[in-house]
């Protein structure tokens, strides 16, 4: 070990981060290896809170200075502990400042952001700028699984296995609800995301093998639980054992039981580190395990090991963290499809949780198996003209001058928005009214139905505005939303809003609210947009883009429609990666579609 502790800094100020990563960060043993010199949260006021706790002086920073955290040579490592949304930006940051990072599960909110994140680590970072990277799940390092495990290896033939885990998380009792992007989440799944890779981690720590198949239905038993809280999930291993998963974070039922049925007996893992191994014919054995905590201490320790070691820790890799979410994003989309069986990608390598997962075995084949520009989402249409996609190839051109750039933006929203508003607008006219033909020969004339206003997203989206006031048939009211991407955390920051009604009333006097923005990169902006327009009341959305990146698409699209509100999207086309710098660019996209409007490059 070396004599001198790694001086690290504690990114987030979070519930987990108060109640479990600064308490183990501050204790002996990790003291000994990591010296916590800075915290940093979104907000400066949230990172003198969590500073205060600290028995000596450390920095603080907030969104406006982490650049500078990012740029201290004393500052070796990193731990992210931030709300899921706000990851990927922040860990690739970091990796880009050769930190060496341990980052809060999941991996990411989606395989797409996972796997954009893998690529960047191993093929656009340096190997030798490349720190260690490792993300946590806490369950990996508490003893019970490991002994189960060893249990199970012992009794044979896997013969079925069971996952149950249900609870109620409880409006105003549980903590964690009460945090704002838990409550409103833009990520998939919610809780069953935040909490349901600990438990795909868990069974495929007992099972030794991976899952090939799953086929699942979900549900939202609480409605303050969205976007899904129950997945009852049937899964299928690689040597075709059938086994069921079943997990709900809105239950009246309390239960936390995995089983594992072997040819010599049975292992159950439950809550608090209670293993009981049934051996046919034998009396049961029950494993108590009250002497070892969470995981979270251990989890740091085999951090700051890694480092001095120059190698991760396989039960920190990202792509263990990977499988765990793939276990969960599949069963996410096999409820959204009634059931529909969905296979795991052929990118993971088997037994991968265990002393044969060789990383380098596999990043490869993850890498290149990043997802084709085809995209399928029921939300979401894209365009198939062909003359958009001509025109589209022309304002990608990096020669194509701005006046050319504004032109080619207009006529691309006109397609657009002629297909588009003949989908949202059918069957919305009625004949009001006469009127008569330069032959004097009487007509009926016929009028939309539909109130609609337009809410382009400063500033890009003003450039679709006249496409559309051009289409229809009498003008609409534009109501302006201000939304920019925040360079560090890639989350959007509202600056702008003078949508009309009462928000805190949810009064919104149009029928129709159509959201234009030329480029869908991150997706967290159109997202952040879909979901203003909810709270203001907004019952029918559409978002119209020229283009998207196939992660962010997926991401608005996922802040789907619900109870109430009916969410469309189209797009002219989709890119299948983001890039560029913090990875915030569509490629090969359109450059910076702002700039290249209005001539501001180079600001």
């Amino acid at each position: 070990m070396s004599s001198e502790p790694i001086g690290i800094a504690l990114l987030g100020t979070g519930i987990f981060a108060q109640q479990q990563h600064l308490p183990a960060l501050l204790s002996p043993e990790i003291q000994a290896r990591f010296k916590l010199l800075a915290i940093y949260s979104r907000t400066l006021i949230s990172a003198q809170n969590l500073a205060q706790k600290v028995p000596y002086s450390v920095d603080v920073y907030s969104d406006e200075t982490l650049l500078e955290l990012l740029g201290r040579d004393d500052i070796k490592a990193v731990i992210i502990c931030l709300p899921i949304p706000a990851q990927p930006r922040v860990i690739e940051n970091c990796l880009r400042h050769k930190k060496h990072v341990l980052s809060e599960k999941p991996i990411a909110p989606s395989l797409d952001e996972a796997r954009n994140l893998l690529k960047t680590y191993h093929s656009v970072i340096p190997g030798s700028e490349r720190g260690i990277w490792g993300v946590a799940e806490n369950y990996r390092y508490q003893k019970w699984w490991e002994t189960a495990r060893e249990e199970v290896k012992g009794l044979g033939k896997v013969l079925g296995f069971s996952v149950r885990m249900e609870t109620l998380v409880e409006q105003g009792v549980n903590k964690y609800l009460e945090t704002t992007w838990r409550k409103e989440p833009t990520h998939q799944g919610g809780f069953l995301l935040d909490g349901g890779v600990h438990f795909t981690a868990g069974l495929r720590l007992m099972l030794g093998e991976e899952i090939k198949t799953v086929s699942a239905l979900t549900a939202l038993t609480r409605e303050y639980l969205p976007p899904v809280d129950t997945v009852n999930a049937v899964l299928k291993t690689e040597s075709g054992v059938v086994g069921t998963f079943c997990v709900s974070f809105g239950s009246s039922r309390r239960e936390f039981e995995f089983i594992v049925a072997c040819d010599g007996g049975v292992v159950k893992v439950q809550g608090g580190g209670k293993v009981t191994v049934k051996k046919n014919g034998e009396q049961d054995r029950v494993i108590e395990h009250k002497e070892h905590g969470n995981g979270v201490k251990e989890e740091i320790v085999a951090f700051a090991d890694a480092i001095l070691a120059g190698k991760i820790d396989e039960n920190q890799s990202p792509e263990n963290a990977l499988v765990d979410l793939e276990l969960i994003e599949k069963m996410i989309q096999s409820g959204e499809a009634d059931g529909k069986p969905f296979t795991l990608a052929q990118d993971i390598p088997p037994n991968s949780s265990f002393s044969t997962f060789n990383p380098s075995l596999s990043i490869k084949s993850i890498i290149m198996s990043s997802p084709a520009t085809v995209f399928e989402h029921p939300n979401v249409t894209v365009s198939k003209h062909p003359c958009l996609q001509a025109k589209l190839s022309q304002l990608r051109s990096a020669s194509t001058t701005s006046k050319e750039t504004k032109a080619l933006v207009h006529e691309i929203s006109l397609l657009l928005a002629s297909e588009a508003l003949g989908k949202a607008l059918e069957g919305k006219t009625t004949v009001s009214g006469k009127d008569v033909t330069p032959l004097n020969v009487e007509y009926g004339v016929t009028k939309i139905t539909s109130s609609i206003v337009l809410v382009p997203i400063l500033r890009s989206g003003t450039a679709m505005v006249d496409a559309f006031q051009t289409l229809l048939p009498e003008p609409v009211p534009v109501y302006h939303l201000g939304l920019f991407r925040d360079k560090m955390s890639g989350e959007p920051v509202e600056y702008y809003n003078n949508l009309p009604g009462n928000e805190s009333h949810g009064v919104f006097p149009y029928d129709l609210a159509i959201v234009v923005d030329p480029v869908i990169a991150t997706g967290r902006t159109a997202a952040a947009a879909i979901n203003t327009l909810k709270q203001w009341g907004v019952k029918k959305i559409l978002v119209i883009s020229i283009l998207g990146s196939k992660e962010g698409i997926k991401h608005a699209a996922d802040v789907s429609s619900d109870k109430g509100t009916e969410v469309k999207i189209m797009v002219g086309d989709v890119d299948a990666e983001l890039g560029g710098e913090g990875g915030g660019m569509i490629v090969p996209g359109l450059g910076d579609i702002g700039d290249r409007l209005f001539l501001t490059g180079g600001k």
